[in-house]
């Protein structure tokens, strides 16, 4: 069994912060319109890391309102391989663009988005399940919900046909300002070459339009190695 990167996890979750950061930075969604969100980030575990970065515009130029919108992801790492068959470290390549939807119930955010996908395994091994580029198509669904007036709930799962590649991730964010929250997360991952949890505390801080995400915890991977992981990222509305 080759050994998978923390790669498409990242890039197909791209966390679930739009509501969040309205929410932490104070504004008032009426009178503040965001056209545009984007991220940069890295994320590291026992032999693996990557890169990503991702753009989420409306078409209706306000991110705060319901309507369609275009959504962008492209990620670069690598991943160590399993000793048995070569013991190198694989390059690992994805991107996608996809139009979705999303809907505002109050506080609460809904989306679904779908398109296009490129995964790129650069693995000379004819053994491992994950092997060589492939298109195919990619689907994601995205949750906020309010609890209360100083927490909230986070999620998003998606699948891609390409390697049968998935992730989730949730997690409870609790305020301890306006501008700073804390809180325990979950996410899963994997695809035919196995599977991975995460178990951690998320923390994020928002100045502006600016907002500073971090992730660490610990990972366990079937097939793989277990230990621990961190997650630092950059997101910028404009």
């Amino acid at each position: 069994m080759g050994r998978r990167g923390v790669g498409l996890r990242i890039a197909a979750a791209g966390v679930v912060m739009l509501r969040v950061s309205a929410a932490m930075a104070g504004d008032d969604v009426g009178a503040s319109h965001p056209r545009a969100e984007a991220w940069v980030g890295v994320s590291a575990e026992p032999g693996s890391i990557w890169t990503y970065a991702g753009m989420t515009a409306p078409f209706r130029g306000d991110l705060w309102a319901s309507g369609a919108f275009m959504r962008a992801d492209a990620g670069f790492g690598r991943y160590e391989q399993s000793p048995s068959f070569t013991g190198r470290f694989v390059p690992h390549v994805s991107a996608d663009v996809m139009i979705g939807y999303q809907t505002f119930v109050h506080s609460a955010r809904f989306a679904f988005a779908v398109g296009p996908v490129l995964i790129d395994h650069d693995t000379a091994s004819r053994v491992v399940a994950e092997r060589g580029l492939r298109g195919g198509a990619r689907a994601l669904g995205e949750v906020y919900l309010p609890l209360g007036n100083r927490a909230f709930l986070s999620a998003s799962a998606d699948f891609a046909t390409p390697f049968r590649t998935y992730s989730a991730l949730a997690k409870v964010g609790f305020r301890l300002s306006d501008r700073v929250w804390i809180g325990p997360e979950i996410g899963a991952s994997g695809d035919r070459a196995g599977d991975h949890l995460r178990l951690g505390l998320a923390a994020g801080a928002a100045v502006r339009n600016f907002e500073i995400n971090a992730e660490a915890g610990a990972t366990f991977t079937r097939g793989g190695k277990n230990g621990p992981y961190a997650t630092l990222e950059l997101r910028r509305r404009f």
